[in-house]
Formats: structure tokens, C-alpha cells, sequence
């Protein structure tokens, strides 16, 4: 990057001002940090990241599960990869669900190690820094576990 280039004059913003960049844009930037920092090593295809990857996009943008379906998606994907098996939504939402059963058998195992802490405590340790997804959570812990009070976080 040039000194004075407009990326490298956005790059100097925004390490001036993190708080300007929202979660989500935040996690990007990480990701193309550590894609660029040299000793990075080429990320290796396989069809089991694949759709472990895209079970999680489809659930984390509240996709339709028949979005994998779709002729335009298969060709994009078969484009980008070749060798990239395309799903179907019933392997696709199987997948979440067993996805889903597997964070939440974490979250169990969280709590019942971190007996006494608060909510706000276990949503700051697992990373949840969106309201919408600390809503949800909170909601499935309720649901779990019964009614949490935790004014910290409300």
C-alpha cells in the first residue's frame, strides 16, 4: 500500500477509529489480516470445510435452506471449485441442525463449568457482540436452562 493511496489513507482511519467499524466488518478485517501477514499458508479445499462453511453462512444470514439448490449458485460454486460438492437443502439443514447441537452441547458445558457468572460475562466469553445474536442466545439459554435475571446485560 502506498502512502498515499486511498487504501492506505482508509487503512490509517480506521486503525485511528476501530470504533467506526461494526462486529461483523470487524471479524472481515481479521480474516484479511491474517490472509495477508506473510507467513500465511494457503487455506486447503475440502468438501467437509466446504459444507461445514456454508451451512454456517446459510443459518448466519438466515438463508433459505433451498438456496444451495439453486442452478446459479451450483454454477458458481462449480466455478470457484470444481470439485466443491453441491448439497441439498436437507443436507444443508441437517447440517446447522447438527452444527446448532454441537454449539449448544458447548454453551451446556460453559455454563455448568462457569457456575456464578453472569450472562454478560458468558456472552463476553463467548464473543457474542451482536444484539441480535445475544437476543437469541440469551432466549435459547432461557428457554434451556429457565429465566436468567442479569441486569448488567439487560
Amino acid at each position: 500500500m502506498g502512502k498515499g493511496s486511498s487504501t492506505g489513507n482508509l487503512n490509517r482511519h480506521l486503525k485511528l477509529h476501530p470504533n467506526k467499524i461494526d462486529p461483523p466488518t470487524m471479524k472481515q478485517v481479521e480474516l484479511m489480516n491474517n490472509f495477508l501477514r506473510e507467513d500465511n499458508q494457503r487455506l486447503i479445499f475440502t468438501n467437509e470445510i466446504f459444507r461445514e462453511k456454508l451451512a454456517t453462512w446459510i443459518a448466519a444470514d438466515d438463508l433459505p435452506f433451498t438456496t444451495v439448490e439453486s442452478p446459479e449458485f451450483g454454477y458458481l460454486i462449480n466455478i470457484c471449485n470444481p470439485s466443491a460438492r453441491i448439497l441439498t437443502a436437507d443436507t444443508v439443514k441437517n447440517d446447522i441442525l447438527k452444527i446448532f447441537k454441537n454449539y449448544q452441547t458447548k454453551i451446556q458445558n460453559l455454563l455448568q463449568s462457569n457456575a456464578g457468572r453472569t450472562l454478560a460475562d458468558f456472552l463476553a466469553a463467548v464473543r457474542c457482540h451482536s444484539p441480535k445474536v445475544r437476543l437469541e442466545i440469551s432466549a435459547k439459554i432461557q428457554l434451556t436452562f429457565g429465566t436468567i435475571s442479569d441486569s448488567k446485560f439487560w
